[in-house]
């Protein structure tokens, strides 16, 4: 990925998910002059892990504790008007999914939490107690893409009316009471992704993020996105066809006012995806899905 990111080794790059700092490093190790790097994570945890795996090129980062909204605040603060390029590594790290305290996974007890950030007041628990009917359905239907939306908020609030839900195991007996197993795997892994993109708004966070990078890449820049589920890549497959296109002016203007010359390129025409030999090394990586564009 470092190799697809990196087109000047003075340059200055975000790497906007940190999580354990593994891209941070290869991307550091391609570094040289005035070649530095800005980690952002929301996650404090995230902050914490990886400086001590970067803490061989200290004087080369910024570690920020932050999210994707807040990227321009980041660079003004920094004083960065353009960057060289940018990674968004998209949805939940490993360090997360490990963690039963943190709730992120229906294979493990732990409490209802599923906060990236610690500090922010919506979770997981809250949602399932709080939302009504309509809005469950919408949320598992529309970030899950789970066909059985309607029966599961029906019985989370048939469930909820005399007992607490307050731990991801008690949700997995309410969901497979539904959907027995062995197809309520893949339905819990739906459910949980729904919700967990609900309380720390994910998918408003990655648009508001490829926003600010594209009005900050340098010419030669590049943006790089790795996505894990189809919500993702879709908003990022839009984002890149809209960059790419030879006029985009809004619909409304009747003549073209942008000059009819793409401001981006697609670098790879197709996704990239991961090898077999990746995959067997990293089985979580199966799904992910890789996207590059250039500034022209």
């Amino acid at each position: 990925m470092a190799d697809l990111l990196v087109t000047r080794k003075d340059g200055i790059y975000v790497d906007g998910t940190l999580g354990g700092g593994g891209h941070s490093l290869r991307i550091l190790e391609k570094l040289e002059g005035r070649g530095r790097l800005i980690g952002l994570d929301q996650d404090p945890e995230a902050i914490q892990f990886a400086r001590q795996t970067l803490k061989n090129y200290s004087d080369r980062f910024v570690l920020s504790a932050t999210r994707f909204s807040m990227l321009k605040n980041v660079l003004d603060k920094e004083a960065v008007r353009e960057i060289n390029g940018i990674l968004f590594d998209l949805g939940i790290s490993s360090h997360q999914i490990d963690q039963p305290l943190r709730g992120f996974s229906f294979q493990k007890e732990g409490p209802l939490d599923m906060r990236m950030d610690p500090s922010t007041f919506l979770t997981a628990e809250k949602i399932i107690h709080e939302y009504p009917l309509e809005r469950l359905t919408k949320i598992f239907r529309d970030y899950g893409e789970e066909r059985w939306a309607s029966k599961i908020s029906e019985a989370i609030c048939q469930y909820r009316k005399t007992t607490r839900i307050d731990s991801t195991l008690k949700l997995v007996r309410i969901v497979t009471q539904v959907i027995p197993p062995p197809q309520s795997i893949k339905t819990l892994a739906r459910v949980f992704q729904a919700i967990r993109i609900e309380v720390n708004r994910e998918l408003q966070e990655l648009e508001e993020g490829l926003r600010v990078a594209s009005d900050r890449l340098i010419a030669g820049g590049r943006i790089c996105v790795i996505a894990y589920h189809s919500l993702e890549d879709r908003i990022v497959k839009n984002k890149f066809q809209f960059l790419s296109q030879s006029c985009i002016c809004p619909p409304a203007v009747l003549q073209c006012q942008c000059g009819g010359k793409a401001s981006y390129h697609k670098v790879n025409k197709k996704v990239i995806r991961p090898s077999v030999a990746e995959t067997n090394l990293n089985p979580r990586s199966r799904s992910a899905r890789l996207r590059v564009i250039e500034r022209n």
